[in-house]
């Protein structure tokens, strides 16, 4: 077929209408990379690209589709994908210029006369991954110039045959035993887009139907019931989400017929993003993720699932990316909603073993993200019993990102260990034995607890196996009184003396102190302070923060050192303040019916005042050595309950009972 058959467009559906909004928004197109592809200079910084790097490569003369930066692969892999020939396109439409079509057209047809060949290139330009991407990208920019005179016949077939070539290599590569990786789907949403976009191809109809049934095999499987993917990595999870919904909304306008296990997987997932969200906006960068806004990404899921939730997340007006991606639909479907806020702000992702808190769905809320799930595949990290705190929205603990899959650096696991979390360790040692950049030779097996959400009070709970072979079996507890009051609190059961290190990472290290029992850190909306219950060591290091692939920050975190021998618990109360010691933070004694104080090794008791307004807190950690079990009395109130919260202002009590 050539370049005179007039088909259906894929994506703009009117391109003369998508093509009048791109020149009108042509402050959003990124010129920065357009221009820099037509001198062959290369930088991959948009949103979304899996493996940034902000260093600009030129090649003078000849591309070197081959070429490895920094001793990282990941470089000649973001060169292979070509996406970055989009904003070239966009370029193109709003300036007119023949440049940006010239350098598109001429590397591109550089790329096919140097590279078609796939044998001895399955590590380089014909990684399936990265084929699959390609086959989206050329589909796209083939969109932009179909039946317009603008791509010679001898091109366009040229083209075509190479994506024939690349389709069927990814078509004869699917073995069902990779089923579980992210790659599958990647590819098989290449060969999709391909086949649909040539339906002329004499095996398009197969391949069309085959490339549906792996997307639906690939994605119930690698989906877990409540709708996070099991690579326990977010950027991986949008990646999925983004080619799902991607082949559900070219289907739905095709009318292809696509399995409704699909639909309502890629819907959960879709979910599962507005559940994770941060009030900034963003995904964390939990596992091998970077912190990317979200917005455009939940706008396109409205425009392919209806759902006006995810559109109350998405910008106010229809972007370049989003018209770019979803044609007129994104114009003429924007604004017959402003969105509909989630009903409800917590929710419990038990499967993988991620938890959500917050106060509100606003910019200035605050949120408390808990994980005690399995590792997931090599893109996880050693991170159990890790959380993260954004009060008021402004990031206060972190986790502290990918930075880089360089297998030859040692940052690469020293950002992946239990030491880069916000979690506790036994004597130094790191619960899971990392070997290079993607394989673990000593795993923890999680143990789950249960969990209490959507209330004033709200109860987390995460164990795992990890020190079993030293005799020792931890559990955290974190109890969220919202809005700014996090209580966390370390069991450790065991018969020996051990240390025992609580790490906590700070999005920023450049007002925080420690003296004595506290740790304070300021911004300008608050003063966030945490006090060490126990007593113990507190110090403060030099570490790193990477929010996103290739790019790191210096930062600090905090140390609190407790040694013990035989069962203890360790706790840390914080508390976000408008000024210093705004909050009062003591220990109260808990007595039995007796009028006896009960040891701490089994219960603490613990008040936060604020003026009229007294938080107390009773916490058990183990059985008492006793026939049966006691009513618990602190202050002159009463109970019988392993945890629970009671408030207390101008003489009246409400009593939270989290756990008996």
């Amino acid at each position: 077929m050539g370049n005179g058959k007039r088909r259906q467009t894929m994506y703009f559906q009117d391109r003369k209408r998508v093509f009048e909004f791109i020149r009108d928004h042509k402050d959003e197109i990124n010129f920065r990379v357009a221009d820099g592809v037509t001198e062959q200079k290369f930088i991959f910084d948009q949103p979304w690209d899996m493996e940034k790097c902000q260093d600009e490569i030129c090649f003078p003369e000849k591309i070197d589709w081959t070429y490895i930066h920094n001793n990282d692969r990941e470089w000649m892999w973001m060169l292979s994908r070509q996406n970055y020939y989009l904003p070239v396109m966009q370029a193109y439409v709003a300036s007119g210029e023949k440049k940006y079509l010239q350098a598109v057209f001429r590397q591109i047809e550089d790329w096919i006369d140097t590279q078609s060949d796939p044998a001895g290139k399955a590590y380089t330009t014909w990684r399936t991954l990265d084929v699959g991407l390609r086959l989206k990208n050329w589909v796209k920019i083939l969109e932009y110039v179909e039946n317009t005179g603008e791509i010679s016949d001898i091109l366009w077939k040229k083209v075509e045959k190479s994506m024939h070539a690349q389709t069927e290599y990814l078509m004869n590569s699917y073995k069902p035993e990779y089923a579980l990786t992210n790659w599958r789907v990647l590819e098989f949403h290449g060969t999709f887009l391909a086949s649909v976009y040539f339906q002329e191809w004499e095996e398009a109809e197969v391949w069309i139907r085959r490339s549906v049934e792996i997307l639906d095999e690939c994605i119930r499987l690698q989906v877990t019931t409540d709708g996070f993917h099991w690579e326990q990595s977010y950027m991986y999870h949008v990646e999925m989400l983004k080619c799902m919904s991607e082949v559900i909304w070219i289907a739905d306008h095709k009318g292809i017929k696509i399995p409704e296990t699909s639909r309502e997987v890629t819907k959960k997932m879709a979910d599962a993003m507005v559940h994770m969200v941060t009030p900034m906006g963003t995904q964390l960068c939990y596992g091998d993720s970077d912190i990317e806004e979200v917005a455009e990404l939940l706008g396109g899921m409205y425009l392919v699932f209806g759902e006006e939730t995810y559109k109350y997340f998405a910008p106010k007006e229809p972007t370049l990316n989003l018209v770019c991606d979803y044609g007129i639909d994104a114009i003429d479907r924007w604004g017959k909603t402003a969105g509909r806020e989630p009903e409800q702000l917590d929710y419990e992702h038990g499967d993988v073993g991620n938890y959500f808190a917050r106060t509100g769905w606003s910019k200035d809320d605050s949120y408390l993200f808990f994980k005690n799930g399995f590792i997931g595949s090599g893109h996880g990290h050693c991170d159990l019993l890790h959380l993260e705190i954004i009060s008021r929205g402004v990031p206060i603990l972190t986790d502290s990102g990918r930075y880089t899959y360089r297998a030859d650096t040692p940052k690469r696991q020293e950002f992946k260990s239990a030491k880069a979390h916000n979690t506790v360790l036994v004597d130094q040692k790191e619960f899971i034995i990392q070997e290079g950049s993607w394989d673990n030779t000593k795993l923890a097996t999680a143990i789950k607890r249960p969990a209490i959400l959507n209330q004033d009070v709200c109860y987390l709970q995460g164990a795992h196996l990890g020190y079993m072979d030293d005799g020792v079996f931890i559990n955290r507890k974190i109890i969220y009184i919202k809005p700014n009051i996090w209580v966390i609190t370390d069991e450790s059961f065991t018969k020996m003396a051990h240390t025992y290190q609580q790490y906590f990472h700070f999005a920023s290290g450049s007002t925080l102190i420690a003296g004595g029992r506290e740790i304070v850190y300021a911004d300008e909306k608050q003063v966030f302070r945490m006090r060490a219950m126990q007593k113990s060591e507190i110090s403060l290091e030099e570490t790193e923060i990477s929010p996103g692939y290739n790019t790191k920050y210096p930062s600090k975190r905090a140390v609190i050192t407790t040694r013990a021998k035989g069962d203890t618990s360790m706790s840390v109360i914080c508390v976000a303040e408008a000024v210093k010691n705004e909050y009062k933070i003591e220990e109260v004694p808990v007595r039995n019916m007796s009028g006896d104080r009960i040891l701490p090794q089994y219960v603490h008791g613990w008040k936060i005042t604020a003026g009229e307004e007294a938080w107390i807190i009773v916490i058990n950690h183990k059985e008492e050595d006793n026939p049966r079990r006691q009513i618990y009395l602190v202050e002159d109130l009463s109970v019988y309950a392993r945890t629970t919260v009671f408030y207390r202002k101008k003489g009246s009590v409400e009593r939270h009972i989290l756990e008996y």
